[in-house]
């Protein structure tokens, strides 16, 4: 039979696992995840929209072109302006 310090280990190494495997998913998590103003996949995100032409006056506002816009869904809930960059 296996002694009880070896029960120990493989217990504390599956634990330590489960938390690794937690802490990394949690990090993944957070990168995905961007502020208004930031840079994310090619865009500026600008303020909650409705559609395309809500995103005008706040992408203007960042000084990028009020023409080049998407309203997109926010990772987070609702939907943002994307500003894209040219």
């Amino acid at each position: 039979m296996a002694s009880s310090s070896s029960k120990h280990l493989v217990v504390s190494l599956l634990v330590f696992v489960l938390l690794f495997s937690l802490s990394v998913a949690g990090l993944h998590e957070d990168l995905g995840h961007k502020k208004e103003g930031e840079k994310a996949k090619g865009c500026h995100l600008a303020g909650r929209c409705g559609s395309r032409a809500d995103c005008r006056q706040p992408c203007a506002a960042l000084g990028r072109n009020p023409y080049a816009v998407k309203c997109v869904s926010f990772p987070g809930g609702g939907n943002h302006c994307c500003c894209i960059d040219s």
